[in-house]
């Protein structure tokens, strides 16, 4: 705002300046957003990897144990 005031004592050229400052500092702030925005979504989609590989290494030691589970009881008939 002051770098506006002193810059341009014609008041067009204020203007200009002021405006050019905030859409400079509205583009800085989008690009920020941004860039937050992706890292959250990069995290989100790491953890959700991270959720599913857990679940899938469960449901394959579940599926191991029921297979062994039967081949006992297949195995071992009284």
């Amino acid at each position: 705002m002051f770098w506006g005031r002193a810059l341009g004592q014609v008041s067009e050229l204020g203007l200009w300046t002021r405006a050019m400052a905030m859409a400079m500092a509205m583009a800085m702030a989008m690009a920020m957003a941004m860039a937050m925005a992706m890292a959250m979504a990069m995290a989100m989609a790491m953890a959700m990897a991270m959720a599913m590989a857990m679940a899938m290494a469960m449901a394959m030691a579940m599926a191991m144990a029921m297979a062994i589970a039967m081949a006992n009881n297949l195995l071992f008939v009284d």
